[in-house]
């Protein structure tokens, strides 16, 4: 069987966000960030 990653979204880029975004990106080969979004444009 192929491994297949997780596809998430992330939902509100502020505060702790900066935190789950480097866990992400240290599991590449697990985790596909598909959708990000805020309602701040500058936390974008």
């Amino acid at each position: 069987m192929t491994p297949t990653k997780l596809r998430v979204a992330l939902i509100g880029a502020g505060g702790i966000s900066a935190a789950h975004i480097k866990g992400a990106l240290a599991h590449p080969d697990k985790l596909e960030c598909v959708a990000l979004c805020d309602v701040s444009q500058d936390n974008l």
